[in-house]
């Protein structure tokens, strides 16, 4: 396998076909897919057939010394992730396969750009998704439970969850939260839902925007390593002629693929 070294300005531009693959995949799967499909989840685990279960984890927690703000807060937290955790297998499934995608839609748009501006994504090592998910998971909890106790206590994080739903749920849709006998209804429950997804979401991206700048993010193998010379600069990387097709691996577009990947 022949190597070339390039200096590498910016970041290359990306063909049609592959913003649509980015879209598609990360806007739409990882992102969008993985939001909605929580609250239906979390309200099934909630209140639904799940209830007992949830219940009784929240109860073993709190037994287990836990303070029930944070114990509220872990819960919350660890329901409202599943989904975006199961969404990374799609995600990967369509990275392993983006070279033959994106040159497939290139040549069906009839695009002339070059088919692929980064590393695949099996090249982002595994430990680094797991430890990314796991550090979001515990910053997020903390964050949460930290907030908790701060507007109220055992379920202070609820005055939060309270005002959103009545406000987008409520006042926006002009949907009911409450039937003729005083009950809540699955719109205010829902909406309380939509509030831990859209928090965890946010805190969740500042988060593992940071852990995915950490060293052990990426597998360093010899021919996808930047020059270690330290007369050369930090934007000469090096390129594999892989099948007659030049991939370039962009230390940078590789950080933000990682982020994309971990949040949701």
């Amino acid at each position: 396998m022949s190597e070339q070294v390039i200096q590498r300005e910016k970041t290359p531009k990306k063909s049609l076909g592959e913003r649509i693959f980015d879209g598609v995949v990360y806007g739409g799967i990882a992102s969008v897919g993985a939001f909605v499909a929580t609250i239906p989840f979390m309200y099934w685990i909630r209140h639904k057939g799940g209830q007992a279960l949830y219940t009784k984890m929240d109860q073993s927690l709190i037994r287990a010394g836990l303070p029930p703000y944070a114990a509220d807060a872990v819960m919350k937290i660890t329901v409202s992730s599943l989904p975006g955790n199961l969404a990374i297998i799609p995600v990967r499934l369509a990275e392993s396969h983006k070279q033959e995608i994106v040159t497939t839609m290139n040549k069906a748009l009839g695009s002339t750009e070059s088919s692929v501006s980064m590393a695949p994504m099996q090249e982002v090592h595994t430990g680094h998704l797991i430890a990314g998910r796991l550090t979001a998971w515990a910053g997020i909890s903390a964050a949460m439970a930290a907030i908790s106790k701060a507007m109220g206590g055992d379920r202070g994080f609820e005055v939060f969850e309270n005002a959103f739903a009545k406000k987008v749920v409520g006042q926006w849709m002009g949907k009911p939260l409450y039937d003729h006998l005083g009950r809540e209804t699955k719109w205010l429950k829902s909406g309380r839902i939509a509030a831990i997804d859209i928090f965890a979401t946010v805190a969740g991206g500042c988060i593992l925007y940071g852990v995915s700048h950490l060293p052990f993010g990426t597998d360093k193998k010899p021919e996808q390593r930047a020059s270690l010379d330290p007369a050369v600069p930090a934007s000469v990387v090096t390129q594999p002629q892989m099948q007659g097709r030049t991939i370039g691996y962009d230390k940078a577009e590789l950080a933000k693929l990682q982020d994309r990947m971990m949040v949701g």
